[in-house]
This record gives structure tokens, C-alpha cells and sequence, in this order.
């Protein structure tokens, strides 16, 4: 039997999730968001558990649920996962157990024929993995027994060359400048390098006992890195390699495991809130996380984004967002537009250096353009960025305004 593939394109804010939740609904089928987070339940303490949840009651023995969850993961190469907590992963690998826990559903009862497996619509389900991870997911597609679409705003070949049809949405929201030229003026940034010798970073933040000295396990060692104002760094590796551990050790919010890391001379996770936030901006993969306020203004001038002129701030929000966009609320955006406005709001607080977990993930071309001018413009003003990407076409718009520096972190270290 023939199954139709169907890949869904189109610019930002075109409609493409809706399009997708329709395709679901009139299939019968499910609809899958495109934040990985939000579909983990962190009910279960492991990720085994976390793939089974959907097919509890499908089956009909704890053998056969065995045999799907192993035969889910090892599609998806995340077997060595299925005994870690779904909550301690990073956001590739959260990716991969989310889609796990839908692809399961064409293993139940070991059928290939498609009786009991639902249609299935993924928005953007290749966000924030490696191409090792990309090629799995889409043999995965290709091998689930139902109709199957998803969405991609810039769709590669391999994605091309998969899908039997593909529908193509158009415009969305028209981008309020030109992403050729610089967006905003920015202030000059406080110089402040980033030095890192022999580092060594954990996922996990130790636990202080009187009696017992806790020993962490780092996900990576051996990180030496130099970066002075105005370098550019492009942070790559596969899915649980610690790029965002890497990050968020730089911006102070995990001590190193060992080794020595300083930005401006200081040890970043030593200093109080606003002296790191002075030093560095993470940008998060999940944007949502970062918002506080009810209106995009507001949460615009919160923390450091008080430092900022008002007229940079409004600056920044109409470079990246719809016209008329201040008193919506930011979780009301769409997904691209709050990691646009996250990013905004980085650039307002004026911090030394820029780490970025993923920022492309999700835009289209002139978004990621918008990202890429951005990040230019703050580093020819004295600024130094660190972008973890799986993203080609980001490292090449990039590399079209500044000069690149490159690492590749391996979990080996």
C-alpha cells in the first residue's frame, strides 16, 4: 500500500500549522506542535516510559509494548536514552524522544500495513538536529505505515526527495525592513573576552553536603576556547555533544566541572545575577522560557533591557516583529517570532556576548537574515557571539558579513 508524504512550506506566518491541524483533522489523525518541550510529559522517570505513555492501552501485553518503545527508539538511534529521565536531555535529543512517542504508533502490534496507525502531522520536526539525526527521522517517515506531512520553512533536499507532494503556502508576514541592510544602530559593547582552559561541563549542577564531596560525570572536557570582541564563533556537534551545556556554563548559570573559564577576567557562575547578565545574553532554544511580562513592550524593559534607550528598544522590536506587535503578548507570537524577539531583547541589554542555542530554528530566509545582520551588527560594535547551529545556511549568511571562528564540541571532549 501507498502512503502519501506530504511536506508543507511557506514564509512565516503563512499558516502552516494550521494547515497542518486541518490535514490532521480530517484524517482522523494527530497534529504534532513544533515545541518538543511542551510534548514531554515529565510524568515518568525514564525515557522508555515517556515513548510508552501513547500505546499504553494499544497493546495488548508488556512484551509487545517492549518491543515497540526499542523498535521506536532504535529507528530514531536513541536507545542508549531509553533508561535516562526525559527531563535531562538536551533539545536534539528531546526532539528525538518527542517524536518517538508518535512514531510508536506505527509499531503497535508489529503491523506495516497501516491499519491501526493514525495520520500523523509534524510541525517542523527537524528542528535542532544533526544530519545524522535529520537522515533517521525522515527513513523513519518514510517507513511509518499512514499518511504523514510536515511542515519545513526552508526544506532541504533530502526532505524534497522524500515527500510524494508538497504544498507551498506562500508569503506570511511581510518583514518590516530589508535583511541586506543593518537593522538598528547599537551601542558600543563593554570589551570583555571570553577565555576557557581545560574545561569541563555537566548538565548537572552539584549538590553541596558537608559530608560528601559530589563527583560529576562531564558531558565534555578538554574545551579550550579564545574569543575576543568582535569574533564569531559557530558551535557545532551532534545531538548530546553539550553545546548547550557549553553555553549556559559561559553564561554562568552551571559551574565548570574543572578546568578554568573567565569573561572580562571574571568567572562568570561567581558573579551575582546582574554582574553575568552585564557579561553575556543566552539565547535559549525554547524562546518562552525567557518572557515575564503581558506585552512585548513591557518585557522589553525588563532586567537589562532597562539599560537601553527607548528608542533602540522600539528599534529592535519593529526590525524583527509585525508592525503593531507592542502590547501583544510575546507568548502569543508565533514560535519564530518569539526566538526573533528573544534575540531582540538580548541585543537591547547591551551584554558583552551573545550565546545563541539554535536561533534559526524554525525561520525562513528572511529571517534568518534578520538573525544574522543582527548578530553582525553586534559584534562589528565590540561584541563577541557564540552560535551553537546545525544550520548551514546560517554559517554561510554569516560568514557573508563577518569573519568566522569554528568549534566542534564531541561528547568525547
Amino acid at each position: 500500500m501507498t502512503y502519501v508524504r506530504t511536506l508543507i512550506t511557506g514564509s512565516r506566518g503563512a499558516g502552516k500549522s494550521a494547515r497542518l491541524a486541518t490535514w490532521a483533522q480530517e484524517r482522523n489523525g494527530l497534529f504534532v506542535p513544533s515545541n518538543p518541550q511542551a510534548l514531554i510529559t515529565g510524568l515518568v522517570p525514564t525515557v522508555a516510559e515517556e515513548i510508552a505513555l501513547g500505546v499504553e492501552q494499544a497493546v495488548t501485553s508488556r512484551e509487545e509494548l517492549h518491543r515497540a518503545v526499542h523498535a521506536a527508539a532504535a529507528d530514531l538511534g536513541i536507545t542508549d536514552l531509553l533508561d535516562a529521565h526525559p527531563l535531562q536531555l538536551s533539545g536534539g535529543q528531546t526532539q528525538l524522544v518527542a517524536l518517538a512517542a508518535y512514531l510508536v504508533l506505527g509499531r503497535v502490534h508489529g503491523q506495516t500495513d497501516g491499519l491501526d496507525a493514525p495520520a500523523l502531522a509534524f510541525d517542523e520536526p527537524l528542528l535542532g538536529l544533526d544530519n545524522a539525526m535529520r537522515a533517521r527521522v525522515l527513513a523513519a517517515f518514510s517507513r511509518y505505515p499512514a499518511d504523514l506531512t510536515w511542515a519545513s520553512a526552508r526544506p532541504q533536499t533530502d526532505e524534497e526527495d522524500l515527500a510524494t507532494e508538497r504544498q507551498d503556502l506562500g508569503e506570511g508576514v511581510d518583514i518590516a525592513q530589508s535583511a541586506e541592510t543593518p537593522l538598528v544602530a547599537l551601542p558600543t559593547r563593554v570589551a570583555a573576552a571570553v577565555l576557557a582552559r581545560d574545561l569541563a561541563i555537566s548538565p548537572v549542577t552539584p549538590v553541596r553536603r558537608r559530608w560528601k564531596k559530589q563527583v560529576l560525570a562531564p558531558v565534555a572536557a578538554s574545551i579550550t576556547l579564545d574569543l575576543d570582541p568582535g569574533d564569531c564563533l559557530i558551535l557545532t556537534g551532534p545531538n548530546g555533544a553539550g553545546k548547550s551545556t557549553l553555553l549556559r556554563t559561559i553564561a554562568g548559570l552551571l559551574p565548570p566541572v574543572a578546568g578554568q573559564l573567565s569573561i572580562g577576567g571574571v568567572p562568570p557562575h561567581q558573579q551575582d545575577a546582574p554582574a553575568r547578565v552585564a557579561l553575556t545574553q543566552l539565547v535559549a532554544q525554547t524562546p518562552a522560557h525567557h518572557f515575564l511580562a503581558p506585552t512585548v513592550d513591557t518585557d522589553m524593559q525588563l532586567g537589562n533591557g532597562t539599560r537601553a534607550e527607548p528608542a533602540l528598544r522600539t528599534a529592535l522590536r519593529d526590525a524583527v516583529l509585525p508592525a503593531g506587535s507592542g502590547q501583544t503578548h510575546p507568548l502569543d507570537l508565533l514560535p519564530t517570532e518569539q526566538h526573533l524577539l528573544a534575540l531582540a531583547e538580548a541585543l537591547a541589554s547591551e551584554a558583552s556576548c551573545l550565546l545563541l542555542d539554535e536561533p534559526t530554528a524554525g525561520l525562513d530566509t528572511p529571517g534568518l537574515q534578520q538573525v544574522a545582520v543582527l548578530i553582525a551588527a553586534h559584534c562589528t560594535v565590540g561584541g563577541s557571539a557564540i552560535v551553537a547551529t546545525h544550520d548551514p545556511e546560517l554559517t554561510d549568511t554569516l560568514a557573508q558579513h563577518l569573519p568566522l571562528r569554528h568549534y566542534r564540541l564531541d561528547s568525547s571532549g
